[in-house]
């Protein structure tokens, strides 16, 4: 099998700390170049990989006889690449968010239906094992209680809406993935001057339970947990770290003793996972987990939840 010819969009952080050590190490991938309008994360990009071409000129790249697309790129600008890269029939990965609206993300996704090309978006929590493991069990349960939090220092000031889009969507997608279609109920915001400092949404299930998301950018460091509690049952996930489940007969618990960082554990926040599913669905032909439909109900919620916080 002749390997898959991909082009990288974007060389920033989240290129340079996750998809670059993993693709370029990847089996039977043949990285036709990396793109970037900046050249000081190109010269980032060189110092590290110095094998793979880069590319100032979007266009350019696209003409290198693509198969697939990795779009790493700011938010604003994925929906004109991924729309851009559909037409000329190359199946796309965009990192979260897909787009900056629920309405482009499904425009892109009806396209890519019409292309009968894959558009896959990187919700790497989905693709954890602990998450995995607590869909496994949890499958066909009532759900009565679902608590989701995310807290971090005050590191990179953002918003209110900018908060929601590019961070907390992670944490609303996995209240859908456990909880299925959900009914936005209210949300508290706490901001001062613009900034986002905290916020509380609640939500309830198609059976009356509750869905919570909790969110501090006043913690002392960075934390982040999943709760479930239904059937006479409790999971418990402390990302990317351990899982515990509770039930009358005690406790069970797995993990892989990993702390918050980055370094050596790719696999545990679930990015490995996720780039291997978008290559079976290209060559299986199949519909990734977080296809472009499925992403745009998160994020139709997610704005469902940011407009009550206006209220």
């Amino acid at each position: 099998m002749s390997p898959i010819r991909i082009g990288i969009f974007g060389s920033g952080y989240i290129a340079h700390k996750a998809y670059l050590p993993l693709l370029t190490s990847w089996p039977n991938l043949h990285i036709r170049g990396v793109f970037s309008r900046s050249a000081s994360s190109l010269k980032q990009t060189q110092e590290h990989w110095p094998e793979i071409p880069t590319f100032t000129n979007m266009e350019a790249l696209g003409d290198q006889d693509l198969v697939a697309a990795f779009v790493l790129t700011p938010a604003e600008s994925h929906f004109e690449i991924c729309k851009w890269l559909l037409k000329k029939d190359i199946h796309v990965f965009v990192e979260k968010p897909a787009t900056t609206s629920s309405k482009d993300t499904l425009e892109l996704a009806k396209l890519a239906d019409e292309q009968r090309r894959i558009f896959m978006v990187g919700l790497n929590r989905r693709y954890t094992p602990l998450v995995q493991k607590a869909k496994l069990m949890i499958s066909g349960a009532d759900i009565r209680m679902c608590v989701i939090e995310k807290h971090r220092p005050m590191v990179q000031p953002r918003g209110y809406e900018e908060t929601y889009s590019e961070d907390l969507i992670h944490q609303i997608d996995l209240l859908r993935y456990f909880c299925g279609e959900l009914l936005p109920v209210q949300t508290s915001v706490h901001t001062s001057k613009g900034e986002f400092l905290s916020a509380v949404s609640c939500l309830r299930t198609e059976s009356a339970g509750h869905a919570i998301l909790l969110a501090s950018r006043e913690s002392g460091r960075w934390l982040e947990s999943v709760s479930i509690h239904g059937a006479n049952t409790s999971i418990g996930i402390k990302m990317f770290q351990e899982l515990r489940v509770t039930r009358e007969d005690g406790e069970r618990f797995s993990g892989n003793g990993q702390s918050g960082s980055w370094s050596s554990h790719l696999v545990e926040r679930g990015f490995h996972a996720e780039i291997q599913h978008f290559l079976d669905c290209i060559g299986k032909d199949q519909v990734p987990l977080t296809n472009g439909f499925e992403t745009a109900k998160s994020q139709e919620l997610l704005e469902a939840l940011v407009e009550l916080g206006r209220k």
